[in-house]
């Protein structure tokens, strides 16, 4: 088993909810049965991954590992304690609304808003948004994700000291991409960049109450193999978890 930092598995808010379904109806009028849907619960943002494995009496962060080769030992409660003090939380994110005709403070991967606001990334149709206070887009998720080196976890994005990850992305379904022709995804892309940035705002707030830990066989998180912990049964929940993590390189 593996554990990662998520934001709004299961239980959404009717507006998010409906923004998911709506995207996703649209992804289905476009590609057809090429693409296949999450169920709403299971679609999530990802704040960052706590994957891990255990050699001897460590719980070593697997991406410190893999990306830096540094053998880092993770304090799951440290984290738990992090999440719950930090000022950085609660914070809000904007996703739609960003127009190509318009000028952004910010990119993301060197690029425009618009055109990473939806992409299909290899099988994954995934939405982005950004955090936002008043009219400006601080780095406030990048912020919060470089806060967790402190603790011994690196956000899988942050392979340099450099590396900025703002994203507050979210996948909505998988696509078959060997039934469907590449113009025709890049014609999808193109449609559902249109209709996030004709679409009104819809700004989400990200607070301590709508994270929790996911302790998942799948890293797509299905419901049935994926257990949601909330922060606040988290703690009671600590050694069985920290159990739970592999060992071994994985």
């Amino acid at each position: 088993m593996q554990v990662t930092l998520v934001a709004y598995y299961e239980k959404k808010p009717p507006a998010i909810a409906a923004l998911i379904r709506s995207l996703q109806e649209e992804l289905c009028r476009e590609l057809g049965r090429s693409f296949a849907p999450y169920e709403i619960e299971q679609v999530h943002a990802t704040i960052i991954g706590l994957e891990a494995f255990r050699q001897g009496s460590d719980i070593l962060n697997q991406n410190f590992y893999e990306l830096r080769g540094e053998r880092r030992a993770i304090n799951l409660a440290a984290v738990v304690d992090f999440v719950d003090s930090t000022e950085l939380l609660p914070f809000n994110v904007q996703i739609g609304g960003f127009s190509l005709a318009a000028a952004y403070p910010f990119t993301s991967r060197a690029e425009h808003p618009y055109f990473r606001s939806f992409r299909a990334q290899a099988e994954l149709g995934v939405a982005m948004g950004w955090p936002i206070s008043g009219r400006t887009y601080p780095n406030t998720l990048n912020a919060l994700r470089r806060c967790f080196s402190d603790y011994n976890v690196l956000h899988k994005y942050h392979r340099n000291d450099h590396d900025i990850d703002n994203d507050f992305f979210f996948v909505l379904g998988r696509i078959e991409r060997n039934v469907v022709q590449e113009r025709q995804i890049q014609h999808t892309e193109e449609r559902m960049r249109e209709k996030l940035a004709a679409m009104n705002p819809v700004r989400l707030p990200v607070a301590r109450e709508v994270l929790s830990l996911a302790v998942y066989e799948d890293p797509l998180l299905p419901l049935d193999s994926t257990e949601n912990i909330s922060l606040d049964k988290a703690r009671a929940e600590l050694t069985r978890i920290v159990n739970s993590y592999p060992s071994g390189s994985t």
